[in-house]
């Protein structure tokens, strides 16, 4: 009411339990017991003493009980209160626990109630921490039955830091309760790199080419350091994927890292079967759901074997017609030698190596596609190692990259030359 200073003013109020008049000042103190609903009432008593009807009357709602964060599970009083955080990815951070993220944008969500017997009623939540346009206002018109969920967005400084957002409830009566959320927003994924071996104590990467012989090999996974919040890429890094041409290893299969390792060796792996190139790759996922994709790391396999032939004498046009064996003299003239012809191919790891042998020495060695070279016999001017009078085997061995082998075998049989006594 307005005062004037020059009448009397008594107040009356419910709150006293005399409920008797008091003379009143220009700012008179109420005082309340109890939490409850009052009433204050003003009269004016003029110089003789005549009161006048009541001048005016007020409702007060004394409430000292704090507005609350509604239980997750009402029935349990330890149960979180519903104050978090949350991202896309669904993952939330409530009282005691940290949301890691790699959104800038993220959700709060909370839920709030009066409390008490006598309750003025929920006025505002206000937000506050390192994002966009904090503090943030939410009034009681813009819930639903006490509930908002929003989105906020961190400010570029919020980056690989712990962040705290502050949730403040208030009612009518200016009482309040505070809760927080944690969250460490990580936009970097972490860095990292992979080597085959074809065991773990191996220093040197697996070979190129494998076949079904040593088609088991080990994957050394290493974590290294990068932009994250921790600056511990051991405690960051939470599942890893290693995945590609596999048998045993497929897309999307989280395994986790093992705590407290900055690297992880993945055993018994096998490539897959069908000849040819492979691709092996591995992701790792950190905490704030950042994804890193190593690789591709390639190896060939081939578990074929390469084809060759080998033919003597002549070099016909149709396969058919190729000599296998033949018969030459001994000695030095022009009927004293043969020509080897060669051919050596694989499709998948290429070849590695042509090698011949005459009677089980080494007679020399291939290259390319194709060739040629010259048998002599023993007493000839360039006789070919192990060369001998009679039947002389030669063998060629054509290798691929992989390790796999074939041999091919002509006999050039020699006949021994003869005097006159």
């Amino acid at each position: 009411t307005s005062y004037d200073s020059t009448k009397t003013y008594y107040i009356r109020s419910s709150a006293y339990a005399s409920a008797g008049w008091v003379l009143a000042k220009s700012t008179h103190t109420l005082s309340f017991a109890n939490d409850g609903n009052y009433y204050a009432h003003v009269i004016l008593l003029d110089d003789v003493g005549n009161e006048s009807k009541v001048h005016s009357s007020a409702q007060i709602i004394a409430d000292r009980q704090a507005p609350t964060f509604v239980l997750s599970d009402p029935s349990d009083p330890n149960s979180a209160p519903l104050f978090y955080a949350y991202d896309a990815s669904g993952a939330i951070s409530v009282e005691n626990s940290r949301l890691y993220t790699n959104e800038a944008t993220f959700h709060v969500y909370f839920k709030v109630q009066d409390t008490g017997t006598v309750q003025s009623g929920i006025q505002q939540v206000v937000l506050s921490g390192n994002f966009e346009n904090s503090p943030k206002t939410i009034g009681v018109s813009s819930m639903t039955n006490g509930a908002w969920d929003g989105t906020l967005t961190f400010t570029s400084s919020a980056a690989h830091t712990e962040q705290t957002i502050t949730g403040v409830v208030s009612d009518n009566s200016g009482n309040t309760t505070t809760k927080t959320c944690t969250i460490t927003y990580d936009p970097d994924p972490v860095g990292g790199e992979f080597v085959l071996k074809a065991s773990a104590s191996d220093t040197n990467a697996l070979q190129q080419y494998l076949n079904s012989s040593n088609n088991t090999f080990v994957a050394v996974i290493n974590a290294i350091d990068g932009p994250d919040p921790d600056n511990l890429v051991e405690t960051d890094i939470v599942y890893y994927q290693i995945y590609g041409d596999l048998q045993d290893h497929a897309t999307g299969t989280n395994y986790s890292w093992p705590a407290g390792q900055s690297s992880v060796t993945v055993s018994d792996l096998h490539l897959t079967t069908s000849d040819g190139s492979k691709n092996i790759y591995v992701k790792l996922i950190d905490r704030a759901g950042n994804i890193t994709t190593l690789g591709p790391v390639s190896r060939t396999y081939d578990a074929t074997n390469p084809t060759g032939d080998l033919w003597v004498d002549t070099n016909p046009a149709q396969a058919s017609n190729r000599i296998r064996d033949v018969w030459i003299a001994d000695g030095s003239g022009s009927k004293n030698s043969t020509v080897i012809y060669y051919e050596a191919a694989d499709a998948t790891s290429g070849v590695a190596s042509i090698v011949f042998t005459c009677n089980g020495s080494p007679a020399g060695t291939g290259s390319g596609s194709s060739g040629s070279w010259t048998f002599m016999g023993p007493h000839g001017l360039n006789p070919t190692p192990g060369a001998t009078t009679g039947s002389n085997i030669i063998v060629m061995t054509v290798t691929d990259n992989s390790g796999n082998s074939i041999t091919k075998t002509v006999t050039v049989s020699v006949e021994a030359a003869f005097t006159l006594d």
